[in-house]
């Protein structure tokens, strides 16, 4: 016997509903849409699903809701010159209830080395720089390969 699945969209959720649920926007940016997005001049997307895309008066997304209007992202944009932007973090909710929150460019690390006393640095290429990470970290090469290609070594 088939089992027949049932999806009650409730599609009548005003925007407001969405925007207002307790815990739905966190960030300081994003209040100014949480009581009247249309006069913030914000925006809003309702997809066919009954997914929701809510949009900053720039076009940037800010929040996105599931069709009972539960946030499942929500970003932070900080204004740059001349319109432009930059994500200052994001955070998004994850299927077993919790948010993982985004920092852009928040694992970005450099370290400069002076190799120069090291005999021989002038032939040093990136998988040598892989090894000695492997070495100083204590974990197989291949883990260093996968998480430093060529691109992320200069010498």
């Amino acid at each position: 016997m088939d089992q027949v699945l049932s999806l009650n969209l409730d599609l009548n959720l005003s925007p407001v509903d969405a925007l207002t649920r307790q815990g739905n926007l966190v960030f300081g940016a994003n209040f100014p849409y949480r009581d009247d997005i249309e006069h913030a001049g914000g925006r809003l997307v309702q997809h066919p699903s009954g997914h929701r895309v809510f949009y900053t008066r720039e076009g940037r997304r800010f929040l996105y809701t599931d069709p009972d209007g539960h946030a499942l992202h929500e970003c932070e944009w900080e204004p740059l010159a001349h319109g432009t932007a930059r994500l200052q973090r994001a955070r998004v909710w994850l299927d077993w209830d919790q948010w993982v929150g985004i920092t852009p460019e928040g694992l970005c690390n450099e370290t400069v080395l002076d190799l120069a006393k090291k005999p021989g640095w002038q032939t040093l290429q990136p998988d040598d720089l892989r090894h000695m990470a492997a070495q100083a970290m204590q974990v197989p090469m291949e883990e260093v390969r996968f998480f430093y290609g060529n691109q992320d070594l200069t010498i």
